[in-house]
């Protein structure tokens, strides 16, 4: 049998490898169910690779129809990790690194690396920062995303003039009506499917459908309803035993937050020029940003 190289995945910059706590790195790796008799991890510290380098069995901890998953975590003594993968089936060896596939026979280290850890995966340093620390409600949640516009429209009387008829095509610009009361409406349908948690996209005052550009956080969009509509939703909500999340989005806002028209009218000299990464003064739309904005979109800021 030879590994199958098509079903094997690792993604070092996602969840396949990431923080557990301040000192434990968690390595994962996928590959094709049944396929591999061994996998496991070669890791170690890149300063300090020929005292620290060694192999560790990874663990297989789940399978589904198509893939198995493999993970182990490892505690760098010194919040550094490289790290490679051996991989066996049958008589094919193999090494993984950020290079590729490696042949394995008679090679104890890939890519050269008795001396120093060349060309592999990298876990550049353990940042307390970058642990994530969720409540434990969200373990076991059961999560439903919600597009207001586009879910249920509840109330008519605020459903904007140039709405789009119910079912109509999409476009990236048109909107359908939905709101939050369409979502309260749907409550207890959401309850039936099991839903624990709902996540909603951003729901504050903004010029388009989806709402990414906010202009104003302090205020419900009025074609989704006001701040009364929102706290009947989240009580709604909770009487069912429904979490509710809004997307905030603060890494981002709109052409019309008041802030940045503060920095266009005034320059370097708003109380604001260092909440937006200007490369630029005056600030310019055309024919691209001076600023730094969402795909060069100058209707979105971050």
């Amino acid at each position: 049998m030879s590994i199958d190289r098509a079903g094997i995945d690792h993604r070092p910059t996602t969840s396949d490898s990431h923080a557990v706590d301040t000192e434990t790195v968690e390595v994962r790796l996928r590959s094709a169910r049944g396929n591999l008799d061994e996998c496991a991890l070669l890791h170690g510290d890149k300063f300090d690779w020929a005292a620290s380098a060694q192999t560790t069995a990874m663990e297989q901890v789940h399978r589904d129809a198509e893939y198995d998953y493999w993970r182990l975590r490892v505690t760098p003594p010194h919040r550094r990790l490289v790290y490679a993968f051996r991989l066996r089936a049958g008589d094919d060896d193999l090494w993984l690194t950020e290079w590729g596939f490696e042949d394995a026979a008679d090679v104890a280290y890939p890519t050269g690396g008795a001396e120093r850890p060349l060309h592999y995966f990298e876990h550049p340093y353990l940042n307390a920062n970058d642990v994530i620390d969720p409540p434990e409600w969200v373990e076991e949640a059961v999560f439903y995303q919600i597009f207001p516009d586009r879910f249920e429209n509840g109330d008519p009387d605020r459903t904007p003039d140039d709405a789009a008829e119910w079912g109509e095509q999409p476009t990236t610009t048109n909107v359908f009506g939905g709101d939050l009361q369409g979502v309260i409406d749907r409550l207890d349908y959401l309850g039936e499917l099991g839903i624990t948690a709902l996540y909603l996209t951003p729901v504050f005052a903004s010029e388009s459908n989806h709402k990414y550009n906010v202009a104003d956080y302090g205020r419900v969009d009025p074609a989704f309803g006001d701040t009364a509509t929102l706290s009947r939703l989240v009580d709604r909500a909770h009487e069912r035993g429904i979490r509710v999340i809004l997307d905030a989005v603060f890494n981002h806002c709109g052409r019309q937050f008041a802030p940045f028209q503060d920095v266009v009218e005034h320059g370097a000299d708003s109380p604001y020029a260092d909440w937006f990464h200007v490369h630029e003064f005056p600030i310019r739309f055309e024919p691209r940003p001076t600023f730094e904005a969402w795909g060069s979109n100058p209707t979105c800021r971050s």
